[in-house]
């Protein structure tokens, strides 16, 4: 039980895994890869230079072709 069954059904569903997003932070915005989500439920993006950050809350869009 708990939230890992939540996680894993939740990243099967999930739009944009694996491509380009870009979230809007209070203080910064950033773009990169959508990774999936951490254990906690944050959301991973690995960005350009390597770095993974873990977001809990910001606005999230997909960039349009």
């Amino acid at each position: 039980g708990g939230f890992p069954p939540i996680r894993d059904a939740w990243l099967t569903r999930a739009v944009g895994l694996g491509k380009e997003i870009g979230v809007n932070l209070a203080s910064a915005a950033i773009t990169g890869i959508f990774e999936g989500l951490d254990e906690q439920g944050a959301l991973i993006v690995l960005r350009k230079d390597g770095e993974r950050t873990k977001i809990t809350a910001g606005d999230v869009f997909f960039p349009t072709a």
